[in-house]
């Protein structure tokens, strides 16, 4: 009997499939976008980075290469661009520093597959200038984390103060 309830027990903790890790993925990043606490949004984004890292290399998860594109870049954006992300304050610098560790692992696992997402795709759609859009990409590929958020700060304020 003990043995059963393991069983029983360990087979509720699987999930049921693919859609139940869609749903997952897709609620972290609607926590790192649509909800205004920063440090549920830094949790939300830590937690991205975290997957990219173990799944980004896109052999692990079938599918999560294209949740990257679809999903974490642009909530990467969305999330700064949002009127409840103050980046005066400070708990909001901090998630936006996630942020930046975030595409920097996208970076790091995508390549130059991310760097042409980036600049032939997703940084025009926004409507960015190209030399807004050249100038994060150096950032990204050239900076340290630390270097990056600063620009970052800067980045997001230009936009918010321009778009």
């Amino acid at each position: 009997t003990r043995r059963w309830r393991k069983q029983k027990k360990e087979q509720k903790l699987r999930p049921s499939g693919l859609e139940n890790t869609h749903q997952i993925l897709t609620t972290l990043v609607q926590g790192a976008v649509d909800f205004p606490d920063p440090p549920t949004q830094k949790t939300c984004f830590a937690c991205l980075r975290r997957l990219v890292e173990v799944w980004g290399d896109g052999q692990t998860l079938a599918g999560f290469d294209n949740f990257i594109y679809d999903g974490i870049v642009p909530a990467c954006f969305l999330a700064p661009m949002k009127s409840t992300f103050d980046l005066r304050d400070a708990q909001t610098v901090i998630a936006l520093g996630e942020t930046g560790q975030t595409m920097k692992e996208v970076l790091s696992k995508r390549g130059s597959e991310c760097l042409h997402f980036l600049q032939a795709e997703y940084l025009p759609s926004l409507q960015l200038p190209q030399d807004s859009i050249h100038e994060y990409l150096q950032h990204l590929q050239h900076c340290d984390q630390k270097t990056f958020k600063t620009f970052l700060k800067d980045f997001f304020m230009h936009l918010k103060q321009h778009l």
